[in-house]
């Protein structure tokens, strides 16, 4: 699922669109992102940007190409390879599904050659259902691009019983 943001939010936040995939087999890493979920990619490149992105072996060195020190907050670390039309993901190696304990939710950041390309909460189906309201800060790196724009420090899981919708959202903008 594709969302395209309104020129105004564009203009005071760094993201260009927004994609929704629901993992039906889940994804590597084997046993800790293996069960269904949902990523949400908030993209900082447009969307042709993120389409010309080709997959790992036709652009190595693009997807090796990490971003400078400080654009990644500590102790995220870069999974093997990377996604065309995405980028490499970094993983928090302080979340708990790296820690001995199931995966529920985590925030993931996304790099393609050399910058720091999308934001990526992710959350299980079965995390989802239970209908558990969490918020939780995002560790944040120390330099940013672009600048003088607004960036999310938590993202928010919940569900509205009345309406009997699930929400994801990314606030405390700073």
């Amino acid at each position: 699922v594709l969302l395209q943001l309104h020129q105004k939010a564009k203009g005071l936040m760094p993201f260009d669109h927004l994609t929704m995939g629901y993992m039906a087999e889940g994804h590597p890493p084997p046993g800790i992102y293996s069960v269904p979920h949902f990523d949400f990619h908030f993209y900082k490149i447009s969307l042709e940007e993120r389409l010309a992105i080709p997959s790992y072996p036709e652009a190595m060195a693009a997807f090796n190409n990490n971003p400078p020190a400080g654009y990644i907050p500590p102790a995220y670390v870069k999974a093997p390879a990377g996604e065309a039309g995405m980028g490499a993901h970094w993983m928090d190696v302080l979340s708990p599904e790296f820690n001995g304990q199931p995966f529920t939710h985590t925030f993931v950041y996304g790099s393609y050659d050399g910058k720091v390309n999308f934001l990526e909460p992710m959350a299980s189906i079965a995390f989802i259902q239970e209908g558990t309201t969490v918020q939780k800060a995002i560790r944040q790196p120390q330099l940013f691009d672009p600048v003088n724009t607004y960036y999310p420090t938590r993202y928010n899981i919940w569900k509205d019983e009345k309406k009997d919708r699930h929400y994801i959202a990314l606030d405390q903008m700073v």
